[in-house]
């Protein structure tokens, strides 16, 4: 006879709102949080791209040929797993920046998760934001699910080497939720809500600003947006319906102690 297995000692993931109003948080006015995905890849649309980019002069050593693209200087397997966005992509993300300016918003932080295409999607935000790029913050926390990821944690770029090629500023220093060598291996989709939703938590409790920009993976916006899994193709579903660029908003209300009405007194009430 086969019966449901229930884990001991593990409390069931619930949706991010349903976190928030759990802890009850307070707030002296709301938050707006602007979830938005990845620009597209350059290894999605182009494949082939490596052996176009890269020129091997003699059988162990490859030289990169840049075209278009200017980046850091990186071993090729390191590119293959963590690959850049392409010149389409970093467009429709400065497009994003713009539109959240003409709607009247101003953020001062922008929150990525350490993958490149995550980087340059934020890298282009900040910029069509007019801001400096001190505003940018790198948390591991928001990196794609362990199942998806693929050890490429291996291969990201660390916080000196952004700094280096200026993406990072070095006169400020984030200090990150989790770091990239504390991310599990072999969490389970269980495990990478609750991360995810603990960076959530921590920046509606901690930010000050009306307004904050995360760039993540489709499963972290997925989060963002009250979702939860129990199975790993679960955190694939999204992708049916999330795209490249996705933008997503939502609003955290204050939820500070109402003001009290002014009551009068029994003897007021009789004499009046």
């Amino acid at each position: 006879m086969l019966r449901n297995l229930i884990l001991p000692n593990v409390a069931p993931v619930v949706p991010l709102s349903a976190c928030i109003a759990n802890t009850k948080m307070q707030r002296s006015h709301s938050l707006i949080l602007f979830g938005i995905t990845s620009a597209e890849t350059i290894d999605l649309i182009f494949p082939n791209w490596l052996n176009r980019a890269f020129v091997r002069r003699r059988s162990d050593v490859a030289t990169y040929r840049p075209y278009d693209l200017n980046m850091p200087s990186r071993p090729i397997a390191h590119y293959q797993i963590d690959s850049p966005i392409t010149e389409h992509g970093k467009i429709c993300a400065a497009l994003i920046g713009r539109g959240i300016l003409l709607a009247n918003y101003q953020p001062k932080i922008i929150f990525t998760s350490p993958e490149l295409r995550c980087i340059e999607t934020a890298r282009s935000i900040q910029r069509s934001l007019h801001i400096d790029n001190w505003t940018l913050c790198v948390e591991p926390s928001l990196a794609e699910y362990a199942g998806f990821r693929d050890n490429s944690e291996k291969y990201w770029l660390t916080t000196k080497q952004l700094k280096r090629e200026g993406i990072l500023s070095n006169g400020r220093a984030y200090v990150p939720l989790l770091k990239p060598e504390q991310l599990s291996s072999s969490e389970t989709p269980q495990d990478f809500i609750r991360r995810v939703q603990c960076f959530y938590k921590r920046v509606i409790a901690d930010v000050r600003d009306r307004c904050v920009v995360i760039v993540s993976n489709i499963t972290g916006i997925f989060v963002l947006n009250d979702g939860i899994a129990i199975a790993p193709w679960h955190l694939q579903e999204p992708h049916a319906y999330m795209k490249s660029c996705h933008v997503c908003a939502i609003e955290i209300q204050s939820i500070d102690s109402p003001i009290l009405p002014l009551t009068r007194t029994l003897f007021d009430a009789r004499n009046s």
